[in-house]
């Protein structure tokens, strides 16, 4: 196996995994939505957690959207900078800064999801057991 089909494999996965993360994020957010119960004022906290969860697992989602969006000018800049169809140091430049914008939104992206998992988890969780009481 040669080192380029080592490359596209690991490329392929990647992608697929930034797929199936994102198609999880917005699967999730859409069953908390829709299985959602709000209990008014006698249970603001559980309120809170249900709506936070909402909100985290959306912007978890926008944010992957907006992640994907960085693929395709990152590749262009890493197959600027491996043709030298622009200066060395200008093509570096370009693909680092796409670089760390995209992995400061991958852990932006991570955080928020865990957060409404958490929320939504605690919501659900603590709603039966106060409702037994």
């Amino acid at each position: 196996m040669s080192p380029y089909s080592d490359l596209d494999a690991a490329r392929e996965i990647h992608i697929k995994f930034e797929f199936y993360f994102l198609a999880l994020t917005f699967t999730m957010a859409a069953f908390a939505i829709q299985t959602g119960k709000f209990q008014g004022h006698r249970d603001w906290f559980l309120d809170l957690l249900e709506g936070g969860s909402w909100v985290a697992l959306m912007f978890a989602g926008l944010i992957g959207l907006s992640r994907l969006e960085y693929f395709s000018p990152m590749y262009r800049a890493n197959w600027n900078r491996t043709r030298e169809s622009v200066p060395q140091a200008e093509a570096d430049a370009d693909l680092m800064r796409l670089e760390n914008r995209n992995r400061t939104r991958y852990k932006l992206q991570k955080f928020a999801f865990g957060l409404g998992v958490v929320c939504l988890t605690a919501s659900r969780i603590l709603f039966n057991i106060w409702q037994h009481y």
